[in-house]
């Protein structure tokens, strides 16, 4: 089965499926006895063009439970409260005593396509 999700803030963190049965009630705790297991060989970015570019996903093993996938895309770190460019943003440096990027331009980790261009993507380009 193939599924798909969207982002429209993005704020990080990852994400599970999960299905609870036909014949059960239908609780928090039935859907998180049945998560569903990620084919990690089939992970893509699609564009709202339809184009798609094949990734490779980040999976993380949680003990007694199932597999959590990383949302793909990085978190910019914004210091405004508007959807645009960071205000007095200067990019991302790093901190003279722990040698950690900073800064309001900096991303959680690198972006996963060459299309990524820091504030968006641009499908045509790869």
């Amino acid at each position: 089965v193939e599924v798909k999700w969207g982002i429209r803030y993005n704020h990080g963190g990852g994400y599970q499926y999960r299905l609870c049965p036909d014949a059960a009630n239908l609780t928090e705790d039935c859907f998180r006895r049945h998560p569903l297991p990620f084919d990690e060989s089939r992970q893509q970015l699609e564009w709202l063009n339809g184009s798609r570019y094949a990734i490779d996903g980040v999976f993380v093993d949680i003990p007694g439970a199932a597999t959590w996938a990383r949302n793909p895309i990085p978190r910019v770190n914004f210091d405004s409260s508007s959807s645009g460019q960071p205000a007095n943003a200067s990019g991302c440096w790093p901190d003279p005593r722990t040698q950690a990027a900073t800064g309001p331009g900096c991303r959680q980790f690198d972006p996963p396509c060459p299309q990524d261009h820091g504030w968006f993507a641009d499908p045509s380009l790869g």
